[in-house]
Parts: C-alpha cells; sequence; structure tokens
C-alpha cells in the first residue's frame, strides 16, 4: 500500500505537449472544416444554399471562409515547423511561460481576455524568450508566481549560475 501511495506522489514535470497537440489540432481541424464550408458557400448553386430563393450571394461568405481556413492551415504548418524545429525543453519551456500567463486565474478566468492582442503578443514575446533562454530570474519568477503548482520545466539558464544575469 505504501509504494501505491508513494507512486502517486512523485513530481510530475511539466512538458508542454497538451499545448502543442491543442494548437496542432484546432489549426488542422477548423482549418479543415473553413476549407470544406468556404469551397461549398463558394461553389454550391443558390438553388442549393438558398432554396426558398430571395438570399443574397453566398460567394462573397464562401469566399471569406475559405480564406480563413487557408490562414489556419499556414498556422498549422507554422506551429509545426516550430514544434519539430525546438527540443524538448524548449517546447516545455515555450508551452509552460504560456500556459504560466494564460491560465493563472484558472481555467474559467484568463489573464488576456480583457487585454487582447496586445497582451497576446506580449505572451508570445515572453514565451519565445524563455524558449530561447532570455528570461531573467525575476522573469522566471515572475511567471512561477502565477501558477506556483507548475514548476519551472526546464534547466534555469546558465547566466543564473555564474551571477551575471538577474
Amino acid at each position: 500500500m505504501e509504494a501505491r501511495a508513494d507512486r502517486g506522489k512523485t513530481k510530475r514535470t511539466y512538458r508542454g505537449t497538451g499545448y502543442w497537440v491543442l494548437q496542432i489540432g484546432a489549426c488542422a481541424v477548423i482549418g479543415l472544416a473553413c476549407l470544406a464550408a468556404g469551397g461549398f458557400l463558394l461553389f454550391a448553386p443558390d438553388s442549393v444554399t438558398c432554396p426558398a430563393g430571395g438570399c443574397d450571394d453566398n460567394a462573397g461568405g464562401g469566399l471569406l471562409v475559405l480564406l480563413i481556413g487557408i490562414g489556419l492551415i499556414i498556422t498549422m504548418v507554422v506551429v509545426i515547423r516550430l514544434f519539430v524545429r525546438s527540443t524538448k525543453e524548449q517546447r516545455a519551456v515555450y508551452a509552460w511561460a504560456i500556459m504560466q500567463q494564460y491560465w493563472a486565474d484558472g481555467p474559467a478566468g484568463p489573464l488576456n481576455v480583457p487585454t487582447g492582442v496586445a497582451q497576446d503578443a506580449r505572451t508570445l514575446q515572453v514565451a519565445a524568450q524563455a524558449r530561447r533562454g532570455e528570461l531573467s530570474r525575476k522573469e522566471i519568477d515572475r511567471l512561477q508566481a502565477l501558477r506556483p503548482d507548475v514548476p519551472y520545466p526546464g534547466r534555469l539558464p546558465s547566466y543564473f549560475e555564474d551571477g551575471k544575469r538577474t
């Protein structure tokens, strides 16, 4: 019994796998759905898209949905390239930095909702710095304080050991 209790208390290392799977999967599923729906709206005859008649032309909406799908597929390719070009630790640190900022208030209230695009850009900038190992100790501590239950997943950068950067 004690061995079983000890196994449950082992400290798990944050890998960020869920973040990457969600990003790639969402881009793929929604992108393909938009491509299909946009193509349908763009090329379907009016008798199919508006059987009662009297509808406006649906080609503009079809084109818009098609362009959204193309944008999501391009985003998916960019995310996959970032994933493949990163080491396991870089992927974990990148995802950790984003999730620390995003979920600090819990799943019902992420930090970046009220502030919008500017905060999202800042979140991605911080994550890119974390991936490159350029965060200061103060910044890592600030991020860790947002969600103390999820420890920093990587090795602290070497400049912390020699005291050159704080």
